[in-house]
């Protein structure tokens, strides 16, 4: 207990600043933690600044509502990838903005699809209902049920021009086109020539053609030079063939000519058509004067469906249910089983129910469920086949927000119903003790996103929820967290959706409110209002009252206004006396005789002079209580505060016993 004397008047600095504790009273809390710290970081010692404000509209994708925002890089730009509740996708360029719409409406579920990046040359798309999908840039494909090769296998004889290829309609859905040429397919020697050497190439004359066949001489006559034996190099691209006998050109000799006979190909897919399932069209071969060329289709093997989808080991991995399927090494396209791609079950009771989210870290593709966790690895082919190994490394903690996952200082993280995990390698560990008080608080419906980014230069890990604000009722909060320590913000109450770009190597935090982008701490000129509530402090002497007599801040202003107002609480909310600040960095100028010097502009409007640097504000201020602290809102841009102070004195112990 206190020896200081009653009436003694005491001075209380606080500057050590710490993180925000909601899981215990203001009474219990460290006294270097505050019970509420909102839009101000607390950087160190003396040392907490206001974060930047959000950014205008940046682009708009309205009257759609998205429902999934994910930032990805393709073709070596950054885009925002939005996929909103009536199936549509667009495609926000954080370079300059601007807007396209890469997929119609009813082109996607209205939830559910999930977005990875392949390289930077495709953005992968698959959806629980409407299947699989690339976008490059340019054309979206949807690879369920469509031709993926063709492949001739018998190329026939007697061609002289392009035959027509006709495929067979599917069910449902578009018909497949493909064009032919006619190859060189047998040539016989019907001139020798002479002067010709072995290795000679010739090429054929005559003919219609964007690539013509060639021979090479593989025997001559050792005196004349008369070819004995060739074969055939290139076989060619030709629309119509040749006349027979054809002569050619090139080598030592002269005089040769060959008699050809073409067949079907090469073959280019127009169109691959669409609703196929899983039964290939039928391929049929006609005109063109030949016969028997026969030509086989083959439909793609992708999936048919997927919740979760992530690259990983130069493969996708694509989560159905309790099925991870993964394509062939180097293909995001191609998941035949005779190319090393394939599936397996999860058959482990540790997975409740099915694969919540995907995500590839820290060289492992982590599985999550809604209370369990795997960890793939070791991925390789042998004897054809893919292998890996596939462990469990948590069986009673998952996810249910698959779009909290996050790779952060060397752990993967990610939000429960009841706070932030980090799993560091095979450990997990809830980070987010300090915060019990607000997940307490949360729409248990919602979906928590995560990002990085920095803020006053320091790299932040950032989680959006829904808070149910005991004033303001449901409201959009950002927990943020740096240097083990836990502050909030708001960058507007109606934010639905948060995710990081690099630009530039920067990790650059956007939201969304369902129709509009916007960047998260970027405008560092827009005044942001500041909640600062410290702990109720005992001053060591928690059974003696106070009665506090000052209250002062040290701050470092910019050079715009700042308005600060507040109250010094005590354990009795009806105790609390308030405090103001109007205008706390404006400069008051006085004359000889100590009379304020009003300004005022040539349309006589009064001037106020703002001061910039460091300032110390106080006032007198009574109160008493057990417990003493302050809370206070600032409006101001770019602000420092540095240090609370309050003087009191002590009072007597045990009151009225």
């Amino acid at each position: 207990m206190s020896t200081g004397k009653e009436g003694q008047k005491k001075d209380h600095s606080f500057r050590d600043f710490s993180g925000i504790n909601t899981q215990s009273s203001r009474t219990t809390i460290e006294d270097n933690e505050f019970a509420w710290i909102e839009n101000v970081i607390p950087i160190g010692h003396g040392n907490l600044v206001a974060v930047p404000n959000v950014s205008a509209v940046l682009a708009t994708w309205s009257p759609s509502i998205a429902y999934l925002q994910q930032s990805e890089n393709l073709n070596n730009v950054d885009y925002d990838y939005v996929l909103t509740t009536d199936g549509a996708g667009y495609q926000v360029n954080l370079t300059n903005y601007s807007v396209t719409k890469f997929a119609p409406g009813a082109t996607f579920s209205a939830s559910g699809a999930t977005i990875t990046q392949w390289e930077n040359i495709q953005i992968v798309i698959v959806d629980p209902v409407k299947g699989y999908f690339s976008w490059n840039g340019t054309t979206l494909t949807n690879w369920n049920g469509i031709v993926q090769t063709l492949t001739i296998t018998a190329i026939g004889t007697g061609y002289t021009s392009s035959p027509t290829i006709t495929l067979s309609a599917p069910v449902s859905g578009t018909t497949a086109t493909a064009t032919s040429g006619i190859q060189l397919g047998l040539a016989t020697l019907s001139a020798a020539g002479t002067g010709y050497a072995v290795n000679d190439v010739l090429t054929i004359s005559g003919g219609t053609q964007t690539v013509r066949a060639t021979l090479t001489v593989s025997a001559v006559n050792a005196s004349t030079g008369a070819i004995t034996g060739f074969n055939i190099t290139t076989t060619g691209n030709y629309t119509a063939s040749p006349a027979n006998p054809a002569s050619v050109n090139g080598g030592y000799g002269s005089g040769a000519t060959f008699t050809l006979n073409f067949g079907i190909g090469p073959l280019v897919i127009t169109n691959a058509g669409t609703g196929y399932g899983n039964t290939p069209p039928t391929v049929t071969v006609s005109g063109g004067g030949g016969s028997n060329g026969a030509i086989t289709a083959t439909l793609s093997v992708v999936p048919s469906t997927g919740s979760a989808i992530a690259a990983y080991s130069n493969r996708i991995w694509v989560a159905s249910g309790r099925t991870i399927i993964f394509s062939a090494p180097g293909s995001f396209s191609d998941f035949s089983s005779i190319d090393a791609g394939g599936s397996f079950i999860i058959s482990d009771e540790a997975l409740h129910s099915s694969v919540q989210s995907l995500i590839s870290a820290n060289n492992f593709l982590y599985i999550f469920g809604v209370s369990s966790v795997n960890v793939l690895s070791g991925v390789s082919v042998v004897s054809g086949s893919t292998i890996f190994t596939n462990t469990n490394v948590a069986a009673d903690i998952g996810s249910t927000s698959p779009d909290s996952l996050i790779a952060y200082n060397r752990a993967v993280w990610f939000a429960t119903p009841y706070g932030i995990q980090a799993l560091y390698g095979a450990t997990t560990q809830k980070t987010s003790d300090k915060l019990d008080g607000i997940f307490q608080a949360l729409n248990g419906t919602q979906n928590i996103s995560s990002g990085v980014c920095l803020i006053n230069e320091l790299r932040v890990l950032c989680f959006l929820v829904q808070y149910i604000d005991p004033v303001a009722g449901l409201r959009s909060l950002l927990v943020c967290y740096y240097d083990k320590k836990w502050f909030l913000a708001s960058q507007g109450n109606n934010l639905t959706y948060i995710t990081t770009a690099y630009i530039g190597g920067v990790p650059t935090l956007f939201g969304t409110d369902g129709k509009n982008l916007y960047q998260l701490f970027s405008n560092k000129t827009a005044s942001i209002t500041q909640t600062i509530k410290t702990k109720l402090w005992d001053m060591g002497a928690a059974l003696r009252e106070k009665q506090i007599l000052k209250f002062g801040f040290e701050h470092i202003d910019p050079s715009i206004p700042i308005a600060v107002t507040g109250t010094i609480d005590t354990e009795v909310i009806q105790n609390s006396a308030s405090f103001s600040f109007a205008s706390s960095n404006a400069i008051a100028w006085t004359n000889a005789s100590n009379v304020t010097v009003t300004w005022t502009n040539a349309s006589s409007q009064v001037i106020t002079w703002i001061g910039s640097g460091y300032s110390f504000n106080a006032t007198d201020i009574e109160t008493n209580g057990f417990f003493l602290g302050m809370t206070m809102t600032g409006m101001s841009a770019g602000e420092i505060y540095q240090g609370f102070h309050m003087q009191y004195e002590l009072r007597a112990a045990w009151p009225g016993h």
